[in-house]
């Protein structure tokens, strides 16, 4: 996203609209002939209250990677490692007082080494594991009678989790307060935004619950099957086009039809993995 109303060439732009990125810009100056050539360009006179997030399964160093390898403009905050995490700005400033929420009742070492041979489930690399993020691969026979399995494992053990499972390949333990629709609730809050003055989008399971609250939801084409559950609720716009593409098909969308929104729009929490 670039908000300066008088950019002038904008490398930045022009790259990330080659890699078929979202492009926000200004509507003056080079960005608005820039994205005349692509299709995941909106041009927009940006309000100046307007937020921009990313909510993201990766970790933060995964986060501070991409936006290095592409260039890309810095976000004001961060979700990452599925909603335990929570950062703002270019220097990922923690938020200790999310840390200090979710922390309640959270027994990682004890969680580890109960599952440690539970059926189905195989430990995710170190990198993949964080403090407040257990995470497991899962073998293709780990259906839905297997998952009510491990809550009842846990309960039966007084072990509190939030289980994510994500492209029926990935699942992650997280606090029971975490996740990435508390993080957004959490931040709602604490900058007293109105949720449906909040425009959220995602593809995969672990977006679930920030799709399904009182947010004004996205879901891109290229959507995991875990979200087809959300095709009834009227909070949330399915996409025809898939990534970038969707994302601004879906914001686009809102500001057509809400006139309460587009004068006020706040935080976008951007997600597509």
């Amino acid at each position: 996203m670039n908000a300066t109303p008088d950019e002038n060439f904008g490398v930045t732009l022009l790259e990330a609209a080659a890699f078929s990125l979202p492009v926000i810009a200004s509507p003056t100056g080079w960005p608005k002939e820039i994205l005349k050539g692509y299709e995941n360009g909106w041009i927009e006179a940006l309000h100046p209250d307007v937020q921009v997030g990313i909510a993201t399964g990766r970790s933060r160093e995964v986060t501070q990677q991409a936006l290095a390898d592409y260039d890309l403009p810095v976000p004001d905050f961060f979700i990452c490692s599925a909603g335990s995490e929570i950062f703002y700005s270019e220097d990922f400033a923690d938020d200790k007082g999310w840390r200090a929420h979710i922390d309640f009742q959270w027994k990682k070492n004890e969680l580890q080494s109960a599952l440690a041979d539970f059926p189905g489930l195989h430990l995710q690399e170190p990198a993949a594991q964080k403090r407040f993020k257990l995470s497991y691969y899962i073998a293709p026979d780990f259906n839905n009678e297997r998952l009510t399995q491990l809550y009842r494992f846990m309960r039966d053990r007084k072990l509190h989790a939030k289980v994510l499972v994500t492209e029926n390949r990935f699942l992650d333990l997280l606090p029971f307060r975490a996740s990435k629709g508390s993080a957004v609730r959490y931040l709602s809050a604490k900058w007293k935004i109105p949720l449906d003055q909040i425009i959220t989008a995602g593809n995969s399971g672990n977006d679930l619950d920030m799709l399904k609250g009182k947010t004004k939801g996205i879901v891109v084409a290229n959507y995991s099957p875990e979200l087809e559950v959300l095709r009834s609720n009227k909070s949330v716009y399915f996409a025809r086009n898939i990534l970038a593409q969707g994302v601004l098909e879906g914001v686009e969308h809102y500001l057509a039809n809400d006139l309460m929104l587009a004068p006020d729009l706040d935080p976008v929490a951007d997600t597509t993995d």
